[in-house]
């Protein structure tokens, strides 16, 4: 389906694109622990088809990516809000590169306008995961996410590590 069709006479947003990507790449399922900031990818993940494994905690989302990508071959996707959201993760982010798990955190950020203003989870998130993945990318609008999805595959390979993705607003 192109992405500037309708799903169901719908309005495609940015989260359907997201969706679409990671169903063009044979993944069905994602773990997450709900939040405001990612709920367009929740919402175009449930309308494609893919399966949503909501958790209790930032870290069982990416210890359930890990665990699924270990057992499938195919890279385990967490996806978590902004802030507290993404640096919650950081135990299973390092348990994850250690074993050289192919993973891929999505998160969420402060809108880029309100960063350094005291907006609600606005924290320097990149910084505290750098050094618990192996490759940081940042997208600011979600055409350029299909770009960047290519980028991460190229590196699933037998030394694949933890890598984050987050998406400025």
């Amino acid at each position: 389906m192109d992405f500037e069709t309708s799903l169901n006479d719908q309005v495609l947003h940015g989260g359907h694109l997201v969706a679409k990507v990671i169903k063009n790449h044979q993944i069905n399922t994602i773990f997450t622990l709900t939040g405001g900031h990612i709920s367009p990818i929740l919402v175009g993940c449930h309308d494609y088809g893919i399966q949503v494994v909501d958790t209790r905690h930032e870290a069982s989302a990416v210890f359930a990516a890990d665990s699924f990508s270990r057992l499938s071959g195919l890279p385990g996707i967490a996806v978590v809000t902004a802030g507290p959201g993404v640096t919650n993760t950081t135990t299973a982010l390092r348990n994850a590169l250690f074993a050289q798990s192919p993973l891929i955190l999505i998160g969420g950020a402060t809108a880029t306008l309100l960063r350094d203003r005291g907006a609600l989870q606005d924290i320097n998130q990149i910084e505290v995961i750098r050094s618990h993945v192996k490759k940081h990318l940042e997208f600011k609008e979600s055409k350029t996410f299909s770009l960047l999805w290519k980028k991460l595959f190229m590196w699933h390979n037998p030394t694949f590590q933890a890598l984050s993705l987050s998406k400025s607003q």
